[in-house]
């Protein structure tokens, strides 16, 4: 009887997993896949629903691997009782528990950065390119969440030990602003104001090519790629929403420089639709030319991330930022387009030398 009571259990989960999930990769296995798509209507909790794809891990396991980020929803950390819509998407970072034991917590550490604005519960940094924003295989010390430990007194705990304050992410060769949260509260505002597109931004970079179309949009769904899982692409079947504004602000017959702002925040989106469109970023050695122009004068992809609004998630007072460029990016656009779009805003402020750069 209490055998035929536990396969009956087991039937119903399965058949309870397939009214809810549907696999997102080409594995027919619920359990073998890496990501799926809820499909219920009911706002389950994302541990709870991660609990009924994998019974056979405990409540406390699944929680500690969607705090270390095993465990991701839309491709973000999220927190445990998090509570899941319909065409979400739950993924799994297979392997990711060796990668974990592998990445060393940050400790504070003397690395440079701009800081543009601080006040009790948040700061805007300006992060240069070169620097990695969190401890990882290759990349143990010199990163960004280990200059924030050494120059902010408190920052919140966040939803990952490893990127304590960080609330959003920037390419390693990407430069410019970030939001970095100084507690917990403050931290857990900002990623509903980012998941609800409260804040606005705008990257500076320089593309290839002469844009025919001076101002426009990109609607593109951006997934994984099929042939190179590090990298994303242009997916008209399983890709996520994503929409980019462009700008043309100058350009000469072999370049152009382009202000874009993301509506939708996925991974590498810039980048990935700027290809899409034949005008790769200058110096992307991932979605760009094999051979680039310019070679001797570029040493990294010119995208800069430049302006951040939004409403203060505490006094609600409209806010403003915008950070300038390095002196490589300006360099460029001086030589290049004759321009100098700094020429009206606050200098670089260095948290480690009086004078910026």
């Amino acid at each position: 009887m209490k055998e035929q009571e536990e396969n009956s259990l087991s039937e119903s989960t399965k058949e309870e997993r397939e009214k809810l999930f549907h696999c997102i990769e080409k594995q027919n296995d619920l359990e073998e896949s890496d990501e799926w798509e809820y499909l219920s209507e009911q706002f389950l909790r994302f541990d709870h629903a991660v609990h009924t794809l994998f019974p056979s891990l405990s409540l406390s396991k699944i929680r500690r691997y969607i705090k270390e980020g095993i465990l991701l929803l839309e491709g973000e950390v999220a927190r445990p009782n998090r509570k899941l819509h319909k065409g979400e998407r739950i993924s799994y970072k297979r392997n990711a528990e060796e990668e974990l034991a592998a990445q060393q917590l940050p400790e504070a550490e003397p690395v440079d950065f701009g800081l543009v604005y601080e006040d009790e519960h948040f700061a805007i940094v300006n992060k240069p390119s070169g620097i990695v924003m969190h401890p990882a295989p290759g990349n143990y010390t010199g990163t960004l969440a280990g200059g924030l430990l050494y120059y902010f007194n408190h920052l919140a705990e966040g939803v990952s030990r490893v990127r304590p304050g960080i609330v959003h992410r920037l390419d390693k060769e990407t430069s410019g602003l970030l939001v970095v949260a100084k507690s917990d509260e403050a931290f857990k505002r900002f990623q509903k104001m980012f998941k609800e597109r409260k804040v606005k931004k705008t990257y500076h970079a320089v593309c290839l090519g002469v844009f025919k179309e001076k101002t426009g949009t990109i609607y593109e769904p951006i997934g994984r790629s099929e042939t190179d899982r590090t990298k994303m692409s242009v997916k008209h079947i399983e890709g996520r929403e994503a929409e980019t504004s462009y700008e043309v602000l100058a350009e000469t017959d072999r370049v152009s420089f382009v202000a874009f702002s993301p509506r939708t925040g996925r991974t590498h989106q810039i980048r990935v639709h700027a290809r899409y469109i034949a005008h790769s970023i200058l110096g992307d050695s991932t979605y760009g030319l094999k051979r680039q122009l310019y070679a001797s004068q570029v040493k990294r992809q010119l995208l800069h991330a430049r302006m951040l609004r939004f409403a203060h998630p505490f006094t609600g007072e409209q806010m403003q930022f915008v950070a300038p460029h390095f002196p490589d990016f300006k360099g460029f656009l001086k030589k290049v387009f004759h321009l100098d779009p700094d020429a009206d805003i606050a200098p670089y402020r260095s948290v480690l030398h009086k004078e910026g750069a």
